[in-house]
């Protein structure tokens, strides 16, 4: 599961990915839900320089904005690939929106690790779309 820390992160993810509707973000039809999760141990947080360095990984990887799919996510999939087994999830900054919002990515489909306890609908927020760090043109 893949969520932001904020309603506006999670819609700046989908809009980092589709800009040509930011002009008309109002009229796009997103859900937006809050949501309550407890994990049954702590995440691996790589939100700063010193916890991505200590996970063998560089910030600005967590970050990328590189054109290519593969270079993009190529060293955050091998990093999800050897924690997946210590951690249920990993927590680092959105790549999308600003720097005070961070995502999460929860491990195991089954929910072993983690627990969904509420989950409510809300308002899609408006977002500045010149604060979307869009990805590059290939």
């Amino acid at each position: 599961m893949y969520v932001s820390s904020d309603a506006e992160g999670a819609v700046a993810e989908y809009f980092r990915r589709h800009p040509e509707l930011l002009p008309i973000q109002e009229a796009v039809a997103l859900r937006v839900f809050e949501m309550e999760l407890t994990s049954q141990s702590p995440l691996l947080d790589v939100r700063t320089e010193a916890g991505a360095a200590a996970a063998g990984i560089i910030l600005d990887r967590l970050t990328s904005s590189d054109a290519d799919p593969a270079l993009r996510y190529e060293k955050c999939h091998a990093l999800a690939d050897r924690t997946e087994t210590a951690y249920p999830g990993i927590t680092w900054p959105s790549a999308a929106y600003s720097d005070s919002i961070y995502c999460v990515v929860l491990f195991g489909m089954n929910r072993d690790r983690w627990d969904l306890d509420l989950v409510i609908e809300i308002p899609k927020p408006t977002i500045d779309a010149a604060r979307v760090r869009l990805i590059e043109a290939a």
